[in-house]
């Protein structure tokens, strides 16, 4: 029995247009059809008008009948055959229009072939009246796992003179692969569509721009009115969007400024936002159901804070693609994700796209973004990693790319202006049970290595706020980020969501970091990172300057003086609470009382050195996440600064108890514990046991150290 695709992508087992265009001006001949691939050539061996290229003993397994989505055949490319290649016979289409073309894909096989194929998805080629070739556009996608049928499309604009285009599907490799993919119900229209829609519907453009009047990007809700659904993932998404499930069933459109929606008669509901500057655009409008009318919505976008203007810029720089299977879009590539990124009000995004770097390809055309091409360093034991602007020559260090610890890393990059952040680091860690979660191995992915690596002179940075555990671990991560800044240490607040865009769960950028750096690129917003000049959040505002300075800075004073502090907050949403902290105490607290501006001020006398934030708190907000796919944050809307350190008399920070010390003691200890049960299941690593001992006594020794200064000093209150 063929299998039935998925009602959310239905549509797209539809019909695709077989004959060239007659002549320019007229409309597409569509007297001429091929249902699904279905009819078959004269030789029996493949549709109608399509071109097989490949080993011929593969071509009786390549047009397929195994569990089609529509009918009874389908195309099929396996890398365990080598190259192969599907062909389509020339479709008409007219000189400098947009056109969208739709698919269903399958694929399948093991993770291991996703990097290593040279190309793996479609190629439209663009031809003249007299068949010549006027150039072609490739798409190139590693998606390796979907469950079933899953949509695929590639929206391209045709050159001029251009009368037909071919399109073929591909996989080429000079090895073979073990895995490939289907496709089958294809699907060739203008973008937007000319053809009446079914009748009772109407086609709707939503034409969207930026407050200097440019066509721009953004995210899309929509509901009826009428009977309060949605029209995402569970209604079927509009053609050539990236849906998701968890985020109110919204969508990002496939180009700038402009989407096309198809919708029932009936009173309709849009919101359109853009990260958490923009003010969220919202109207209801009526859907006649004339089927062959258009109905334009205009969409202005006005930016209500402006916080690049004061040097803040922000981003998310832990996101994926296509790293698990089971992908719901199958055609993604690196202008998605950054298109996806600037809807979101990103400025800049390190991707962890890739498991290897493309040769020669580290920092892609970024299209209005400061973006890198990076990967997750994925050290199970030490925590996993993500780098940011780290550059060439730093990758290229044998320490860089082999380790064994983090610290080796960061040797590698120091002074370069990269770093890294600790991605998901208390996952697995319950307050009063932690030194039991670090000592098994058993526990997912805890970050055992950064307190050890503050301790021996690394910055890093890591994620309070991001996808882990319980409420975020929030409270148990600020606890210990709380003591390790009161031990003179200086680890940089950051924020990430590892979001895997092709999973449609939930849209990156959910939480972010802002960073204040000297130069908008990637090398520059990391040495902000190293430097501490961040604050993370999940939707507030946040603008500290104490003496003057910003988050990350030292600002020396003599004993007796009296700090100046400055801070403003601002959300789109109300806001309750803030707060300004000093070695882990609140300094000061301010009530917003709903308002969603505050700006506040404060002299302080300090009589020793201290590290001074600010955090913000607000009632949940329906234009920010509260949970991330599924695991609440801990807070409505909440924001944290990392702190700006004051030195007086030029003396280092050391506000801790004896117990904040010890217990960094402890932590040294389970992780030694936990190295021991790795060296039994894992014996390769012995080679590097007594480095790894080494660094672990050396952190340990300089806690004890702290514990003891501690431990006879008194501290100023």
């Amino acid at each position: 029995m063929p299998a039935h695709p998925p009602s959310s992508i239905a549509v797209l087992a539809l019909l695709f247009i077989l004959l060239p265009h007659p002549s320019g001006g007229e409309s597409l001949d569509r007297t001429h059809l091929n249902q699904s691939l279905e009819q078959p050539d004269g030789a029996g061996s493949g549709p109608l008008g399509w071109t097989y290229t490949g080993p011929e003993e593969a071509r009786a397994s390549a047009w397929t009948a195994e569990t089609p989505a529509d009918g009874s055949r389908a195309l099929r490319l396996s890398g365990l055959s080598g190259s192969q290649r599907w062909t389509s016979p020339p479709f008409g289409v007219e000189a400098d229009r947009t056109y969208l073309l739709e698919w269903l894909a399958r694929y399948r096989g093991e993770k291991a072939w996703r990097f290593r194929a040279e190309f793996s998805g479609v190629e439209i080629e663009f031809l003249n009246r007299s068949g010549a070739s006027l150039g072609a556009s490739r798409s190139h996608t590693h998606c390796w796992q979907t469950h079933g049928w899953r949509p695929g499309w590639v929206l391209f604009d045709t050159p001029p003179d251009c009368a037909s285009i071919q399109a073929s599907f591909a996989l080429v490799t000079h090895e073979p692969l073990p895995g490939g993919f289907d496709v089958d119900s294809l699907r060739l229209e203008p973008y937007p569509g000319e053809d009446p829609v079914p009748a009772g519907q109407q086609r709707v453009l939503l034409h969207s721009r930026d407050e200097l009047g440019q066509p721009t990007v953004a995210r899309i809700h929509l509901a009826s009115v009428t009977d309060g659904a949605t029209h995402g993932p569970r209604r079927g998404a509009p053609r050539g969007c990236i849906a998701y499930g968890m985020a109110s069933d919204s969508f990002h459109p496939p180009r700038d400024g402009l989407i096309e929606l198809i919708l029932p008669k009936g009173a309709h509901q849009i919101t359109v936002t853009k990260g958490f500057e923009y003010e969220p655009w919202t109207q209801r409008f009526e859907v006649t159901g004339n089927s062959r009318a258009g109905l334009p919505i205009e969409v202005n976008l006005t930016r209500k804070w402006n916080w690049p203007a004061r040097g803040w810029f922000c981003g998310d720089h832990h996101t994926h693609l296509y790293r698990h299977g089971g992908s719901l879009f199958t055609s993604l590539t690196w202008k998605d994700i950054l298109r996806v990124a600037r809807a979101e009000g990103l400025d800049f995004l390190p991707f962890m796209g890739a498991d290897r770097y493309p040769d020669g390809v580290r920092f892609p055309d970024a299209e209005g973004i400061v973006a890198e091409l990076s990967e997750e360093i994925t050290e199970d034991f030490w925590g996993h990693v993500c780098p940011i602007g780290v550059p060439a020559n730093s990758r290229d260090d044998p320490r860089f790319e082999d380790g064994p610890m983090h610290l080796d890393r960061d040797a590698a990059i120091r002074g370069e202006g990269g770093v890294l952040c600790f991605g998901h680091p208390y996952g697995p860690l319950e307050e009063g049970r932690e030194f039991g979660a670090l000592a098994s191995l058993s526990s997912h992915l805890p970050g055992r290595e950064f307190p050890i690596d503050l301790a021996l002179g690394a910055r890093c940075a890591v994620d309070l706020l991001t996808q882990e555990g319980s409420r975020n671990q929030l409270d148990l991560k600020l606890r210990d980020l709380y003591r390790l800044w009161n031990l003179g240490l200086r680890p940089t607040l950051s924020a990430s969501t590892d979001f895997h865009v092709d999973q449609g769960r939930q849209p990156i950028g959910a939480v972010r970091t802002y960073v204040h750096p000297k130069k908008r690129d990637m090398q520059s917003i990391a040495r902000a990172y190293r430097e501490g000049k961040t604050f993370v959040t999940n939707g507030p505002l946040l603008d500290l300057r104490v003496g003057g300075e910003g988050p990350g800075a030292t600002v020396p004073v003599a004993g007796g003086a009296v700090v100046s502090i400055t801070c403003e907050a601002a959300s789109l949403g109300p806001l309750d609470r803030l707060e300004l902290v000093a070695n882990g105490q609140v300094l000061r607290a301010f009530m917003a009382h709903g308002a969603d501006h505050l700006r506040v001020s404060e002299d302080t006398p300090l009589a020793g050195s201290a590290w001074i934030a600010a955090r913000v708190t607000g009632p949940e907000c329906p234009f920010f996440a509260s949970e991330l796919e599924g695991r609440p944050l801990g807070q409505g809307q909440f924001a944290h600064t990392s702190p700006v350190y004051v030195l007086v008399d030029g003396k280092d920070v050391l506000a801790a108890s004896p117990e904040d010390a010890d217990y960094f003691v402890g932590w040294c200890d389970a992780v030694e514990r936990a190295w021991n049960s790795h060296l039994e299941v894992s014996p390769e690593s012995r080679a590097q046991d007594a480095l790894a001992r080494e660094r672990i006594a050396a952190a340990r020794k300089r806690f004890t150290k702290l514990q003891e200064r501690v431990s006879a000093r008194k501290i100023p209150k």
